[in-house]
């Protein structure tokens, strides 16, 4: 008789490596071929899992909008981690980056061109007063402008896009960075959007290009936007 002992396992023989569990839960979601499948000690294990499972969908079902499955993109969703767009709003601070992932043509030459990333259009959150929140983003309609989120819902312009991801930015958020923030909002708010293979290509900041050219280019791309808006931040 052999013992083995390790990791946080203790196995009286290694004839108990190949005896199958008296019981198996599998879990199938909606839209998915894929099934999950787990390891149970007895059936009646399997019955208390289910019906937690249940409950807890129940729960969900009352406190947050459904999520079809189609909409993330990809066929690995259990790979990606999600949240709802009431999450988001709870989570996102000022300083945040919400990245986007656009269908077409003119998306894709960006993401080629800009070195072949996920994502082809992004935005910097901004808390409001009263906590809610908005998108600041440069778009070809628009220009700079700022977009409350509830208004992002309304319209559904999330359908528009496959994947919209949350990148948390992680530094000091004093009533001075939020004042200087504020300051240089009211300066480029309403700016010409610009996109040229130049800015895709840009490694310097707006203001070091027009220190070297002596004027500078007012309108501003997506990331450009962003990029400067966290340099105002101090970041």
């Amino acid at each position: 008789m052999f013992c083995a002992r390790g990791r946080g396992t203790s196995l009286s023989s290694f004839d108990d490596l190949f005896q199958d569990p008296p019981a198996r839960l599998h879990i199938k979601p909606v839209n998915s071929h894929r099934v999950f499948e787990f390891a149970m000690s007895s059936s009646a294990e399997v019955e208390d899992w289910a019906n937690a499972m249940e409950e807890h969908l129940r729960l969900a079902e009352c406190s947050y909008s459904k999520v079809n499955l189609d909409t993330f993109g990809t066929a690995h969703w259990w790979k990606i981690s999600r949240i709802t767009p009431e999450k988001f709003k709870e989570l996102a601070d000022t300083g945040d980056v919400v990245l986007f992932r656009s269908h077409g043509v003119m998306p894709h030459l960006i993401r080629t061109v800009s070195g072949g990333g996920r994502f082809d259009h992004v935005g910097l959150c901004l808390k409001l007063a009263g906590g809610e929140l908005a998108i600041l983003e440069a778009t070809g309609n628009e220009g700079v402008g700022i977009t409350p989120w509830q208004e992002f819902l309304d319209n559904c312009w999330w359908s528009l896009y496959p994947e919209i991801a949350l990148r948390r930015v992680r530094f000091r958020r004093c009533g001075q960075r939020m004042k200087d923030l504020q300051k240089w909002l009211g300066e480029v708010v309403g700016k010409p959007y610009g996109l040229s293979m130049k800015k895709l290509l840009r490694r310097t900041s707006l203001e070091s290009q027009a220190g070297e050219s002596g004027g500078g280019d007012s309108s501003f791309f997506c990331s450009q936007l962003v990029a400067e808006a966290l340099k105002a931040l101090r970041v």
